[in-house]
């Protein structure tokens, strides 16, 4: 082809046609220039169809990502709702509306024994540079806020974790408690969710229980039951305000995905 351009301008010199040369090397430049854009364009469409393979790829994995951690936070408020509950019945027989059989003590102990602290996945999209991927700004300020809003409500958390370690478990060691709701503990698989796998601690050694009288009346008028009592209930729903906060953006940011997936 290029011999062939070569050919016709050489004609056009030797036969003094200089001005049809011209207009002829000007019409050359212009079919090159043509080209170039035009090979531009279909590279410029490529690279724009691979961001859109690319970003489609990413929201949906996003997407994923997103409704098991809201799982994961949901099941976290229903724990500490159990643990609310549980906190307004010792509290209803400790002001003497309600009677309790010793029997059922151990198993609501137990219920305090739940460390429910949130572990979501931690998509690396901003550390990556795969954000840049995504064209919906609400979208990607929202994800680029995700890992904050996540740290700030974790933190809130530690606090009811310490507390466990430092102030529940003592006093549960203190009134001869322990023992046996660490038994109804590792008993009930619902206890365990968020530890383990269901069956997987089925050959498992198990801890047996104290098979002596539980002193209901000594446990029940400890001076520190009520106050303990209180901390928890008072904790737990901080934590739950906080992970009401969270589930509503992290809503939010499900919906704007499922939207971008579907539009694309």
């Amino acid at each position: 082809m290029i011999k062939f351009f070569r050919k016709i301008r050489q004609n056009l010199l030797n036969e003094n046609k200089f001005s049809k040369y011209l207009l002829y090397a000007a019409g050359e430049i212009i079919l090159v220039v043509v080209g170039i854009l035009l090979a531009l364009a279909i590279n410029n469409q490529n690279e724009l169809r691979k961001d859109k393979n690319a970003e489609q790829k990413l929201l949906k994995q996003l997407l994923i990502d997103y409704e098991s951690n809201y799982s994961q936070l949901q099941n976290k408020i229903d724990q500490r709702t159990t643990i609310m509950t549980r906190c307004n019945e010792l509290l209803d027989v400790i002001d003497k509306e309600t009677r309790i059989h010793p029997d059922s003590l151990p198993n609501i102990f137990a219920t305090f024994l739940l460390d429910p602290t949130f572990d979501p996945i931690d998509n690396d999209v901003i550390a990556s540079g795969s954000i840049r991927l995504l064209k919906n700004d609400t979208l990607k300020e929202m994800i680029s806020k995700w890992h904050s809003d996540a740290k700030a409500y974790q933190e809130t958390e530690q606090v009811q974790h310490d507390h466990m370690i430092s102030s529940t478990v003592p006093f549960l060691k203190r009134v001869g408690l322990m023992r046996n709701a660490s038994f109804e503990f590792w008993s009930n698989i619902e206890f365990q969710i968020g530890l383990i796998e269901q069956g997987r601690n089925a050959n498992s050694l198990k801890l047996k229980n104290n098979k002596g009288k539980i002193d209901v009346d000594y446990i029940l008028n400890d001076q520190e039951l009520e106050g303990l009592l209180s901390y928890i209930f008072h904790i737990s729903l901080a934590n739950n305000l906080e992970a009401e906060s969270l589930k509503t953006k992290m809503l939010k940011t499900i919906k704007i995905l499922k939207i971008e997936i579907e539009q694309k």
